[in-house]
């Protein structure tokens, strides 16, 4: 549970940067600016999600090495944190239309990010492992499965855990 708190701390920070970028740049009209040096719409959204995921994906690779290095036994780590980056950018993206300035928009982000990537999943692991609890617990996993850090930290908790809902 621990892993998962201090996942949820490293990788909530990541998006916060994006989204500071977003909404920086369309608050200053940057993308105006860059379309009227005849820049194409398609090539100016792509080398954006290109950088942004590349950022990620540096976080996530370094992650497993450092998951191999210290021999850390999480069988299918690996696999969630690359598919991680896929899922957290479109998710900020979509986000930094929500908020007007740059301030709103990090603090939502990492306070949004953090709750649901190192408190939430632990909740719901009690949850799930109290027995009068166990459909909460349940339906609550399925409701902040929306999440991509949820479902990243999730991963860490299950991966460990996963003996204790096999004897369920």
């Amino acid at each position: 549970m621990t892993m998962a708190f201090i996942f949820g701390i490293a990788f909530s920070l990541l998006p916060v940067t994006i989204i500071s970028y977003l909404i920086n740049e369309r608050r200053n009209s940057l993308k105006h600016q860059q379309l009227m040096s005849s820049m194409i719409v398609p090539a100016y959204w792509l080398s954006n999600y290109i950088y942004d995921f590349t950022k990620i994906l540096m976080l996530s690779v370094i992650t497993i090495i450092f998951i191999y290095i210290y021999n850390v036994d999480f069988e299918y780590m690996w696999l969630a944190l690359l598919l991680y980056p896929f899922a957290i950018v479109p998710y900020t993206y979509f986000f930094s239309f929500i908020f007007p300035s740059e301030d709103s928009g990090e603090k939502f982000m990492m306070i949004h990010n953090f709750l649901l990537g190192g408190l939430v999943p632990v909740a719901v692991l009690v949850l799930r492992i109290i027995d009068s609890t166990q459909d909460a617990g349940k339906a609550l996993m399925w409701i902040f499965k929306f999440s991509p850090m949820y479902c990243l930290c999730e991963a860490v908790i299950n991966i460990p855990s996963k003996d204790i809902f096999q004897s369920q």
